[in-house]
């Protein structure tokens, strides 16, 4: 429900939890001790002001000068720091087994409907009825200590001055019965106010984040305890009013149920005595405390889960472990430059291979130690180039490693992350998960050679030899072209290209900066020129890729294309370009839409021949402690490489089951 190593050193610390097992449930019933207990016990002050104040109204109508801070300081008074906390071990401990039942079950009952009986369900739905049903059992469990405590709290002189006297005077005194005779106004009371609690905590929380416009997780802990907060505090607010009007009549009922009257006749006698009017007294201060008490049970809930127990997916997400991370310039500009705005900390690295570890709901085909490669956009799926298949383009996307939307996505250098499945791509076990970092530039490369329209006996000219450039070289040769020519400034590049085959031949081109429109066109024909040099016939290659984006390799690449051919501008450099006068195909392509699996299908082709992917690594670098050398060699580099080592991620070794949702410690 509700990012870091301190979250993975906690998760070490607790072993392994499957999901949806007896000891998962075990944890959520734990934390629910821990919301509500301590919680409850600490409102005693409260609700002993509530009925104090209850009682006074009932008594005299028109005592208007009747005050909340009169009776805390009366009280204090007359019987000092006890007198205020009266009460306080019925309290704890029924509300310790009621929060057991309330959380630990309402898990139950929500995994039950939502994904057993009933998956196709409305979520809010299901969040009442799991919610009636969890509280239906917990309140059976509360019962007895709440009838002790509301006496202990209610009568003067006190019915008894601790929780074993009580016990023992009620069931002397009526048998087992007596403790629970409010039993049913007790799930009048609270099984509407769970209802509404946990109903319009979830809604609220969603909506918040939905307002917000960015995903959960890209929100700092501080943050998303802000979150959690403001969402249970206005589920208190309603659970105060739904519940108040039973809450009374269960204070009067425990209090001043005659010996052998039926319930309905006592609950007809006291609204008598106290009319409609009298069932509400007390509200503000109701509000004031089950809004405070509300807020900080899921502020501690929420709290629990994810530092204690696990950070969970939502549904339609995977948990994942990270294992490498690639660097490219994206990082470099907001580690080194900062020429690109950011509002706040952020997490960098997007181009991300791991491991899963946990499997959120409506998550099909995937399992517990699958390797996933993790596609950084993520798409809203509801704009129109969204709906059209064009979600590379998306009007209001989401980017791992991003400072476009504020607050910042978080990167993948996060020891775990959730992300969505959608987003992850299954890595088969023949490929080795390094490979999963380059997929980016290899699935751009494929979307590129897509719009291309490229077939086997096609000639290819590639402008720019980055891991771009040699990306497209390696799938143009995989996908059959006869011919793979590429041209860049740097001589070693060229060598690397040959010596792992990315290329049958290149052309290393002199350095060119200059804004003169006639000297970039004059530039950019000696580059063609050299570049046609080298195929033959020399009118021109069928298809040319530009991976550089600068002006004048996008003017020879209009040049070096064949009439008819067709041009693909990859790199993103300048926006305003002067173009050759040359009938060509022109077309842009922004990263890549639908590619990932395709490339993963293609490069794993026993029929494809490809050169050693691998090459394109040039430098490895393992732990977090490198992240700055390693930032710093990316101008340098082809591709640079963090594999993040043990005392990075999660502790423990043991690895999560085949097969199974279950977390790896």
């Amino acid at each position: 429900m509700a990012s870091t190593t301190s979250e993975s050193r906690a998760m070490a610390k607790k072993g392994g939890i499957e999901l949806f097992s007896p000891t998962y449930f075990a944890a959520c019933a734990m934390g629910g001790i821990i919301a509500c207990g301590p919680t409850h016990t600490g409102k005693s002050v409260f609700y002993i002001i509530h009925t104090s104040l209850c009682d006074a109204l009932a008594i005299g109508p028109n005592l208007t000068h009747v005050q909340p801070s009169h009776l805390s300081i009366s009280i204090f008074a007359k019987e000092g720091l006890r007198g205020v906390f009266f009460g306080w071990a019925p309290t704890a401990v029924g509300y310790s087994f009621q929060g057991a039942g309330k959380y630990g079950f309402y898990e139950v009952f929500k995994y039950y409907y939502g994904e057993k009986l009933f998956p196709n369900a409305n979520k809010t739905v299901v969040y009442l009825g799991a919610s009636a049903s969890a509280e239906f059992l917990a309140d059976m469990m509360l019962c007895p200590f709440e009838a002790v405590k509301v006496r202990m709290q209610t009568t003067l002189p006190p019915y008894a001055n601790s929780l074993r006297e009580g016990w023992t005077k009620v069931t002397a005194k009526e048998g087992l019965g007596g403790l629970y005779k409010g039993l049913y106004p007790l799930w009048g009371r609270q099984i509407p106010y769970t209802m509404v609690k946990f109903a319009t905590f979830e809604t609220t929380v969603n909506q918040i984040y939905k307002t917000l416009g960015s995903p959960k997780e890209s929100y700092n802990a501080l943050q998303q305890t802000g979150v959690s907060f403001l969402g249970g505090y206005i589920a208190g607010i309603g659970c105060a009013v739904i519940s108040h009007p039973a809450d009374v009549m269960v204070s009067k009922l425990n209090a001043d149920r005659q010996p052998g009257e039926s319930g309905g006749k006592a609950m007809s006698r006291i609204y008598g005595n106290i009319g409609f009017r009298g069932l509400w007294n007390g509200l503000p201060v109701r509000i004031a405390m089950i809004g405070t008490l509300t807020a900080f049970q899921w502020l501690i809930y929420d709290s629990f889960k994810a530092t204690e127990v696990i950070d969970l997916p939502a549904p339609g997400e995977l948990q994942i472990t990270i294992r490498a991370v690639g660097l490219g310039t994206t990082d470099l500009q907001y580690y080194l430059k900062g020429d690109v705005q950011v509002d706040e900390r952020m997490c960098l690295g997007h181009q991300a291979v791991g491991a899963v570890i946990l499997v959120g709901a409506r998550v099909d085909g995937f399992q517990a130690g699958d390797v996933v490669a993790i596609e950084a956009p993520v798409p809203c799926k509801s704009c129109p180039r969204c709906h059209e298949g064009f979600y590379n383009t998306c009007y209001d996307p989401t980017y791992r490693d991003s400072a476009d939307q504020y607050p910042h996505f978080r990167g993948n250098f996060p020891a775990r992350i959730n992300n969505p499945a959608s987003r992850c791509h299954k890595l088969p076990p023949r490929m080795p998960p390094d490979m999963g970092t380059l997929l980016e530039p290899l699935s751009v490369a494929m979307y590129a050679i897509e719009r291309a329209k490229l077939e086997p006996n096609h000639s290819v000219l590639i402008l720019g030899a980055d891991i771009l450039g040699l990306s497209s070289a390696a799938v143009c040769k995989g996908a059959g072209a006869h011919r793979v020519i590429i041209a860049d400034v740097r001589k070693d590049r060229m060598i690397l290209a040959l010596d792992h085959r990315f290329a049958t031949d290149s052309t290393t081109v002199p350095m060119f900066d200059g804004d003169d429109v006639r000297e970039q066109l004059h530039y950019a024909r000696k580059t063609a020129g050299r570049a046609l040099q080298l195929t033959k016939p020399s009118d021109g290659f069928d298809v040319v890729l530009d991976c550089a984006g600068s002006k004048v390799f996008t003017q020879a690449a209009v040049y070096a294309c064949r009439v008819g051919g067709k041009v693909v501008i990859m790199g993103h450099g300048d926006r305003t370009q002067t173009i050759p006068d040359r009938e060509v195909d022109i077309s842009g392509t922004f990263g890549r839409a639908s590619s990932y699996q395709t490339t993963i299908d293609f490069i794993t082709r026993p029929d494809v021949k490809l050169p050693d992917l691998r090459q394109l690594i040039t430098q490895r670098y393992e732990g977090l402690a490198n992240v700055s050398s390693a930032i710093k060699m990316v101008p340098t580099e082809l591709k640079v490489l963090i594999t993040l080592a043990s005392k990075d991620g999660p502790k423990g070794g043991r690895q999560a089951k085949k097969g199974k949702k279950v977390l790896w410690f």
